[in-house]
């Protein structure tokens, strides 16, 4: 029986000094019936270039040039260009182990898997890297343990680090102008579509943590856009796992909090809209946070002191930040 076509969608903006290893680490995958979806974001450095060398060399990879549009935007178009009846997405700084994606797939074949969950390494540019294992048995997950987990943050919103079915993407894209939390307002729309998830207590994937990455550098909308993800999911929990909704409302009301305090220090225009809605949920939820077990007392003390004061509180945000959180305006907590 021939082996299913899997597809890699690697999302790339400026990553010349990890691209290489990217890309030589799926090429040497021991599954050899894959297919290599690079799309290049726009990048200003030699990136692009070096995928279109790769690209004359080997015939399963495909490369697509964009105009800078995000990585959301990178994904989706990706998704759109992908044809292979499984899906792993690999950010283009990272890597992967030679045999993850053959681990996956028996796996997928052994339970009929729609995902299968791998675990991963972190890997520091100052420091040993360190083992992160979700689930440290292999086998059948049940769904409602699964989706507890993501929704509570226990689970990791990564879409990398796993491998899907092809369908479960069908009519889900990442949204687009979000600069964070992509994963986070998309992720819980593909569990939820899932029979069968399976977990590989194996760290199969590198994730490159630096200090000039997305994650621990600040831009314009990136508070906002994790706070619209968080606010986002809990909508969809609110709908369909009601139950399951006491930790992930507490955390969208945090980041409500967070994401005010950095647009009273900022004033960017690109939050504005966004304002007022935030401080209602502030105000709206005074009982949910005095009895949520969720957020920290300092944090309710936060916003008991912005409900009374705001404008006291906008005046004196620096200095709170200083004392609770040592907080660097110029980076991303």
């Amino acid at each position: 029986m021939d082996k299913p076509l899997i597809s890699f969608i690697v999302a790339i903006y400026n990553v010349e000094k990890y691209i290489i290893n990217c890309i030589d680490s799926i090429i040497e995958q021991t599954y050899k019936n894959i297919e290599i979806v690079l799309v290049d974001d726009g990048s200003k450095d030699s990136s692009g270039t070096i995928c279109d060398n790769y690209a004359k060399q080997d015939d399963r990879i495909k490369i697509v040039h964009t105009s800078n549009g995000g990585l959301s935007s990178a994904r989706n178009v990706g998704i759109e260009n992908a044809i292979g009846e499984f899906f792993i997405f690999i950010d283009g700084d990272d890597s992967i182990s030679p045999e993850m994606t053959e681990i996956f797939y028996e796996s997928a074949l052994k339970y009929n898997a729609d995902i299968v969950i791998g675990g991963r390494y972190n890997v520091f540019e100052d420091k040993p890297k360190e083992t992160v294992i979700f689930y440290t048995e292999e086998g059948v997950l049940g769904k409602n343990i699964v989706m507890q987990d993501l929704l509570e943050d226990n689970l990791s919103s990564h879409t990398w680090g796993k491998m899907y079915k092809a369908f479960l993407w069908k009519n889900i894209r990442f949204i687009l102008g979000r600069v964070y939390g992509e994963d986070i307002a998309t992720m819980h729309l593909i569990y939820d579509r899932t029979e069968t998830i399976v977990s590989i207590p194996l760290p199969l994937y590198n994730y490159r943590i630096n200090n000039a990455s997305l994650t621990t550098t600040y831009r314009p909308f990136k508070w906002m856009s994790t706070y619209l993800a968080f606010k986002e999911r809990l909508e969809f929990a609110d709908a369909y796992y009601p139950a399951m909704t006491t930790k992930l409302r507490s955390m969208t009301i945090n980041f409500a909090r967070l994401t005010l305090d950095n647009y009273l220090q900022r004033h960017e225009e690109c939050d504005k809209e966004y304002v007022p809605e935030i401080i209602e949920r502030l105000h709206s939820n005074n009982k949910f946070i005095l009895k949520t077990p969720y957020l920290k007392w300092y944090n309710k003390i936060l916003i008991f002191y912005y409900n009374l004061f705001p404008s006291v509180y906008a005046k004196s945000i620096r200095f709170i930040h200083k004392v609770f959180y040592n907080f660097n305006p110029n980076k991303f907590r």
